[in-house]
């Protein structure tokens, strides 16, 4: 049945990976494609929600920095404003201290 009112109704939904094993691996999903696949969901009235796994109690560094980078394009969409992220994320990504720069 056709639900007229937009208020009821079903909400598409990614639920997306970016790595190249769930839990673990490297952070196999390009920036820009990441980018243009959530964007593409928000303008048409979705939801994405990236799977990030963890390193030791935080979000692995990575994927972290593709994550700002997707909220900062998301943040310039000329979408509704009901459908913009609710906050700013304020985590700071893992560091780990082998890692050499």
């Amino acid at each position: 049945e056709v639900v007229e009112d937009s208020a009821i109704g079903a909400l598409g939904h990614v639920f997306m990976g970016m790595q190249d094993r769930w839990n673990f691996g490297g952070l196999q999903f390009p920036p820009d494609q990441a980018v243009d696949w959530t964007s593409r969901v928000l303008k048409a009235g979705g939801m994405y929600t990236w799977h990030v796994p963890r390193q030791n109690s935080q979000m692995a560094r990575k994927q972290f920095g593709l994550l700002l980078k997707i909220d900062d394009a998301v943040a310039k969409l000329s979408i509704s404003p009901t459908l913009q992220p609710s906050r700013v994320p304020s985590y700071q990504p893992y560091h780990d201290p082998t890692d050499t720069p």
